[in-house]
């Protein structure tokens, strides 16, 4: 199905809207109107994707981190300061199940559906005290990570580096820089930017699909790209599986991941 109107338009328009009744005014009709619905459904989510739908999933993704900025969290710590929602988190799910997406919230953190919004001090590692909204899938294809709040044990991590560290693949976040492959480019060609292809089998996570060296069975072109970049293999995984460095001492640095995939097995 091939679309006549990118979402990069309702992107702008949610940039203007000056109301208070965003979802029902501006989102849901643009959505039907344009039948995004349909559209999204149609795709396939694997390597025949077209290169345009995979720059419109990226535009998509940007709208959902534009309306996430400021929704308001059901669950999280009273010291966290929020703004007002531009979203309520019920707006938000609304909007998702308008479009058929796949949403809930995971009851244990695992990387692929959550991503780190703030580390606490608590006796156990990697414990979820609180989301700021929930998953977001397109049948098997992660389209946007539950931001959750963790403990972590400040013997054994580095907090600075865990809440500060740059998120990769990530175009906009209110409490963290991010970066991505739309950076530095002008304001038509940066939404040509391809979406990280994140797929759940029934074995396994793949992340970053489209990525062309393999962290699992590393060739001399992917060990000889590790070493253009100063990365030890560990190191690489960790940025594709969690977008960020956790324990990796190049914190601060720019790194280049885009072209790195993986795959790890459920349940290990």
């Amino acid at each position: 199905m091939t679309i006549q109107l990118s979402i990069r338009d309702l992107y702008h328009k949610i940039e203007e809207y000056k109301g208070d009744k965003i979802l029902t005014e501006l989102l849901l009709p643009w959505l039907e109107q344009n039948r995004y619905r349909e559209y999204l459904h149609a795709l396939p989510l694997n390597r025949e994707m077209r290169e345009e739908d995979n720059w419109e999933l990226y535009a998509f993704s940007r709208v959902l981190d534009l309306l996430a900025l400021s929704s308001r969290p059901d669950s999280y710590p009273e010291d966290l300061e929020e703004k007002e929602p531009f979203l309520t988190t019920d707006e938000y799910i609304q909007l998702a199940k308008s479009l058929g997406l796949n949403i809930g919230y995971p009851e244990k953190y695992d990387p692929f559906h959550c991503e780190i919004a703030t580390a606490i001090a608590g006796p156990l590692n990697f414990e979820i005290v609180g989301y700021q909204h929930p998953v977001v899938k397109l049948k098997n294809l992660m389209i946007k990570r539950s931001p959750v709040v963790i403990t972590l044990d400040p013997e054994a991590y580095d907090f600075n580096l865990v809440n500060s560290a740059l998120l990769y693949w990530t175009f906009r976040r209110s409490n963290r820089k991010t970066t991505d492959l739309s950076e530095g480019w002008g304001s038509n060609s940066q939404w040509r930017t391809a979406f990280r292809l994140d797929l759940e089998t029934g074995q396994s996570y793949i992340y970053n699909l489209n990525g062309k060296f393999d962290l699992n069975v590393p060739d001399p072109a992917t060990r000889e790209e590790l070493k253009k970049q100063d990365l030890r293999l560990e190191d690489a995984i960790e940025l594709v599986v969690n977008r960020q460095f956790i324990r990796c001492a190049k914190k601060y640095d720019y790194q280049f991941p885009y072209d790195f995939k993986y795959e790890t097995r459920k349940n290990q």
